[in-house]
């Protein structure tokens, strides 16, 4: 048996037995004291574990199956425990299952004994495995120093990047330029030494020469320094050197050096420090001596005693001295006797750092006074005492007088920026009026200047229609800085909108990063309305060019629909319509959709709604009495009565204008013109043209059913020609039948005659009418032009006098005619119209004698005379259709 023995100084390794049968506590207690070991035996897991709290053993001997905690119990928590995790655990047991043993091992057992077993093995494996726990302890125990060497080794080493990290920062965050060298070629540069000479980065720098940064008319001092430095072994005294940049700028610098070790190789760090501000703001000295020399303005230093010591050229000019004459002498020299009490230097205007400004009268060495501006400031010593005065001289006079000028021109500008009527504005980049003249208050409605300024806090939200078209504006003037003019829509203060002709442009200034915007406005909206009101009437005279030419060129019934499209078209109606009225069985007057035009945008009407064919009496029983008169009428459909209301709701029109289509002076028909998106209203202009036109419509329709029945009675002439031809060969066979063949030969002969009575007038009619159409055609040519330039008054004159003239004339006799002459000249007169005598005659031949008030805006008008024309020319055609018809009608 191998035996253990242990040195008198070494403490025996201590084992723990736990089992819970006596008999194996005893053997392996005594088998295990026999070799020297402290043996501690336990029969049960609960004490086991107590004793282990206790004491930690080496190694643990250890039962498996034990009431209470068994074996595997009690190693699962002493390997749970970080006190006891680390002791070696070897189970001893009867199972020799291998589900046993690896659940052991699986526990962290280090080794199972089953039983029985052999005490030599039992010895070695407990030897073995308690020389394994020496080695780990030793292990910890060499790992723990080896720990703290290197604990103890990092502290030093951040010790020293901590001390290398301040020298590091001392060099990197150093204002002055530093440059290690060896032997001329560099070797380390800090931050300010790249700033200083542009050069950016290590790599840029690595075996360039210190000499490259020397301005090579300064390398020969620059090596004897560094030399003398190198021999020495110490630093010496700054040197001034010009050093030369990327870009061949020379700065001035202040150059120390000292010899160092850098990477265990000895090398010279030389330090630049930049006095180019020095060295030029000595230049910049120098420069101000000389301009102060040369100045026209005059500066006067004097001392604490108020004596002259220095005065330039300009001052002593100014005063006619010479400058020698004033050196010495008290600066109250140059005031008045009135002002020779100066105040002291030492008063209580310099104890504060502000200029002291003043105006006064000077005299000069002659005794002629002329006006100065003076500023003083205090000289200080380098206690901060006050030990003398610089005061600057300048002569006003040229600026007095161009100061009255300027003042003079201001009250001009402010007369006009105060009474004209073109709003004036200045704007802020923030969007906010900075000032405005009380024009543009006017125009916004605003009761002053004040007011506008104070209620608009956001120009693009609170004045403009369109938010968006200032913003545009700003981001323009803002980008291009080129004035902006545009035509734009304003809010007033009550709501309503004025249009604008805007002119803008952007002032910059040095105080501001942004600039501010001054421009005007003008109101434009009576002459945005008139020219709208012209272009109207323009696109309504030329439709009715066009329709008086289709309506002379009638090519069938197909032109009535092209008629009411260019009614549709000039009007912008959304739909318009050509009803003809008739009699039912009950006499009943019916009216019924013959010719329409919509809309392409607009649902067609079914063709059996009763919107197309209706009775006055159920639809529009109101309408009725008013259009059998032959008035116009012109309302929106919530306007209407109950009935006439649905009837218009279903054809979906919100707006009407029906004019009557009077042939005779009878109600004929009409034609309604139907707003069906929006409500409108037309404007008397557009309705005397649409009258116009309607009336002329209304003779072609009268002409076309004069034709026909003119047509009709001429067939039925030549059918009864015909027949009496017939009637006639058959009565040749007698006498009786020869002499009532004379007689019926007779009667057609008459027949004839009156056929070829019928047939005449109706070329004459087509040949007076395509004279007609070609005379219309150019006078309503000419209307067309007149009106491009006519104002508005006088085109509602004009409109006046035509209708007026279409109206059928009265015969008169000639001392009717003369009376009537008479007081129309006398009313000219007494209006100062020009060419009296002619406007007169066209006056009175045109049947126009009285109420002459209406007509003045036209009797004044430089073609007033070729008007009365034109008027009676249509006129004139009007009766001639008129004689066509009706004469032969009646023939």
């Amino acid at each position: 048996m191998n035996e253990t023995r242990h040195s008198a100084a070494e403490v025996p390794p201590s084992i723990l037995i736990v089992d819970d049968k006596v008999s194996n506590l005893h053997l392996l207690s005594n088998i295990l004291s026999e070799k020297r070991y402290r043996v501690r035996p336990v029969s049960d897991g609960q004490t086991a574990l107590l004793s282990v709290r206790n004491e930690t053993p080496d190694l643990i001997l250890l039962d498996i199956s034990m009431p209470g905690l068994s074996g595997f119990e009690i190693c699962e928590r002493l390997k749970s425990d970080q006190q006891s995790r680390d002791i070696p655990i070897i189970f001893i047991s009867s199972k020799d299952e291998v589900f046993d043993k690896v659940k052991a091992f699986s526990l962290g057992a280090v080794d199972y004994i089953t039983k029985p077993f052999h005490v030599e093995e039992v010895l070695v494996r407990i030897k073995t495995h308690l020389r394994i726990g020496e080695l780990q302890k030793r292990l910890t125990q060499s790992n723990q120093c080896l720990q703290q060497e290197i604990e103890e080794r990092r502290q030093a080493e951040e010790i020293l990047k901590a001390g290398e990290e301040r020298y590091r920062r001392l060099v990197e965050d150093s204002p002055d330029a530093m440059i290690v060298h060896h032997n001329w070629t560099i070797r380390y540069v800090n931050a300010a030494a790249e700033k200083l000479f542009e050069i950016y980065g290590q790599a840029a720098w690595q075996q360039k020469n210190v000499l490259d940064c020397i301005h090579r008319d300064d390398h020969q001092c620059i090596r004897e320094y560094i030399d003398n430095i190198e021999s020495s072994g110490s630093a010496s005294l700054p040197l001034k050197v010009r050093l030369l940049r990327q870009d061949d700028s020379i700065l001035y610098s202040e150059l120390t050096a000292a010899p160092i070790v850098y990477h265990a190789q000895p090398a010279v760090q030389t330090m630049f420090r930049d006095i180019s501000p020095r060295i030029y703001a000595e230049e910049q000295l120098h420069k101000l001596k000389k301009a102060i020399e040369t100045t026209e303005v005059g500066v006067t230093i004097t001392d604490q005693h108020g004596l002259i010591e220095y005065v330039n050229p300009a001052d002593a000019a100014m005063h006619g001295y010479r400058v020698e004459e004033l050196l010495g002498e008290r600066s109250n020299l140059f005031s008045p006797e009135e002002f020779h009490q100066e105040l002291p230097v030492s008063g209580d205007h310099f104890h504060s750092p502000s200029n002291w400004k003043r105006e006064r009268i000077n005299v000069r060495k002659d005794g002629t006074r002329f006006p100065v501006k003076l500023i003083s400031n205090p000289l200080l010593d380098q206690q901060g005492r006050i030990c003398g005065l610089v005061t600057v001289c300048e002569n006003v006079t040229e600026y007095r007088a161009a100061e009255k000028l300027l003042q003079e021109s201001e009250l001009r500008y402010r007369s006009i920026f105060e009474n004209t009527t073109i709003g004036i504005f200045q704007a802020s980049p923030k969007g906010s009026f900075l000032t405005v003249n009380p024009a543009f208050s006017r125009l916004l409605g605003y009761s002053s200047p004040e007011d506008l300024i104070k209620q608009v806090t956001d120009i693009a939200e609170q004045i403009y229609v369109e938010a968006q078209h200032w913003r545009d504006i700003v981001a323009l003037l803002t980008t291009t800085g080129e004035p902006v003019k545009a035509e734009t829509r304003c809010r007033c203060r009550d709501g309503g909108e004025i249009i604008v002709n805007l002119t803008v442009w952007a002032v910059e200034t040095m105080n501001e990063p942004s600039p501010y915007f001054e421009g005007f406005i003008e109101d434009i909206s009576e002459r945005t309305r008139v020219e709208h009101a012209l272009n109207t009437r323009e696109r309504y005279l030329a439709a009715l060019v066009q329709i008086q030419r289709r309506l002379l060129e009638f090519e069938g019934e197909r032109v009535y629909e092209e008629i009411l499209c260019l009614l549709g078209q000039s009007s912008h109606a959304c739909r318009v319509s050509f009803f003809e009225n008739s009699s039912d069985r009950d006499g009943k007057i019916v009216a019924e959709q013959r010719w329409s035009w919509q809309d392409e945008t607009l649902e067609s009407l079914d063709k059996e709604s009763r919107a197309l064919r209706f009775l006055y009496a159920e639809a529009l029983p109101e309408c009725f009495l008013l259009l059998d008169q032959g008035q116009t009428i012109s309302q929106d459909r919530d306007e209407l009565q109950k009935t006439e209301h649905c009837f218009w709701q279903a054809r979906g029109t919100s707006s009407l204008l029906l004019l009557p289509v009077m042939i005779g002076g009878v109600f004929y028909g009409l034609i309604s013109l139907e707003a069906c998106r929006e409500v409108r209203a037309w404007d008397p202009s557009e309705i005397s043209l649409l009258q116009t036109a309607v009336a002329a419509i209304s003779l072609a329709r009268e002409r076309q059913l004069s034709e026909q029945r003119v047509q009709q009675h001429a067939e039925a002439l030549q059918q009864a020609n015909k027949e009496l031809a017939v009637a006639l060969e058959e009565l040749k066979t007698t006498q009786e039948e020869r002499v009532l063949s004379e007689k019926m030969a007779a009667l057609a002969q008459l027949i004839a005659g009156i056929a070829h009575e019928i047939n005449a007038p109706l070329g004459t009619i087509r040949s007076a009418l395509g004279k007609i159409a070609d005379v219309l055609s150019q006078t309503l040519e000419e209307l067309s032009e007149f009106f491009r330039h006519l104002s508005e008054n006088t085109t509602k004159s004009f409109l006046v006098l035509l209708r007026r003239a279409l109206q059928q004339r009265p015969a008169v006799n000639a001392t009717q005619r003369r009376h009537m002459r008479t007081s129309v000249v006398a009313f000219l007169q007494n209006h100062h119209i020009p060419s009296v005598q002619a406007s007169a005659d066209l006056l009175v031949d045109l049947g126009i004698h009285d109420d002459l008030e209406s007509l003045l805006p036209l009797l004044r008008e430089a073609e007033s005379q070729k008007m009365l024309r034109v008027a009676y020319e249509l006129a004139e055609l009007s009766e001639t259709i008129r004689a066509l018809f009706y004469d032969r009608t009646s023939s």
